[in-house]
């Protein structure tokens, strides 16, 4: 008998993690039932050979039925197999034992993974079922949501965002619905949806990214207007808006360029960039204003080469811009 225990011990630690996984809280001789059956499906899962690893799995639940390990596990064979209508009737048997073990999660990203994104109906069907259990938290919601979000394709999760909003209130996933209608190029349901987002941190975040988006469009004007937005709630180091102001002349949006020029720190080479943008954007008041203060300004010889140039497109251009 002893011989017995000792060999039975020695093959308990031969065995994988992932069986001693499966074994807990289950009384020790269901453990050495259940142990074989699970090591010998992870190998056969290693090795790429799912339907002897199928075999093995319903062996093991038949000694524990309902063990979460050993269904999150045929969840994941019939996702590799692609048996996209067995994985439909496994979620529907199990999905209580799974939301009670809290293994949705792994369960969303194997579906990640393996492309389930494509089975959009059923996946959709299974998140709300999810989303409807109010043993959840609106935390565990709220992480539920944005995950299957980025699981979906881009060409529908707007529209699944939408509806997990309207539907459940889960405001906290708003910003992932505005980045998903930024990436379909709506750029006014954008600007729309960041009037709805409560936190201000998140929506300077997605203006920022939508400020970016419409200078790429060329839409100069509505990117100076949401840029007026975002200076209001979000602090500017010089360094970005020295990056802002180079993107800005890149894309001769010279409106937002000014605005830029004008919040840098008083300098002659700040002056000489702001007369030459107001020269581009053609506004002769603000080119004037600028000659007239580098005229008090203390120039060295280039410097007042550049302004002797600047000062001859002003009398030269200027009553025509006025035109």
């Amino acid at each position: 008998m002893k011989l017995l225990w000792l060999f039975l011990l020695t093959s308990m630690t031969a065995l994988s993690a992932p069986s001693f996984e499966a074994g807990k809280g289950y009384p020790e001789h269901t453990q050495f039932l259940l142990y074989p059956y699970v090591d010998m499906a992870y190998r056969y899962i290693d090795e790429g050979r799912y339907e002897l690893a199928n075999e093995e799995l319903n062996k093991a639940l038949a000694v524990t039925p309902n063990n979460p390990y050993v269904v999150e596990r045929l969840l994941f064979v019939a996702a590799q197999q692609q048996h996209w209508p067995q994985l439909s009737k496994l979620i529907d048997l199990y999905q209580q034992v799974l939301m009670r073990q809290q293994k949705w999660r792994e369960v969303l990203l194997h579906f990640q993974q393996l492309g389930l994104k494509h089975q959009a109906e059923l996946f959709i069907v299974y998140t709300d079922q999810l989303l409807a259990d109010e043993r959840f938290s609106i935390t565990q919601r709220t992480e539920l949501a944005a995950l299957s979000a980025q699981m979906i394709s881009e060409r529908a999760r707007a529209q699944f965002i939408h509806r997990v909003i309207t539907r459940y209130g889960l405001e906290e996933v708003r910003p992932a619905y505005c980045f998903a209608l930024l990436n379909e190029k709506k750029y006014d349901a954008v600007a729309s949806c960041i009037n709805d987002i409560t936190h201000p941190e998140q929506q300077a975040s997605v203006r920022k990214h939508l400020i970016q988006a419409l200078l790429g469009a060329q839409h100069f004007k509505v990117a100076s207007e949401q840029f007026s937005l975002y200076q209001q709630h979000a602090v500017l180091s010089e360094q970005s808006r020295r990056q802002w102001l180079q993107a800005a002349i890149y894309n001769k949006n010279w409106s937002l360029a000014l605005t830029l020029n004008a919040a840098l720190p008083r300098a002659i080479s700040r002056l000489l960039q702001r007369a030459d943008i107001a020269m581009q954007a053609q506004q002769p008041e603000v080119l004037s204003r600028t000659i007239a203060a580098l005229s008090e300004a203390e120039l060295n010889i280039e410097q007042e080469q550049q302004l002797l140039v600047l000062m001859a497109y002003a009398s030269t251009y200027s009553q025509q811009w006025r035109q």
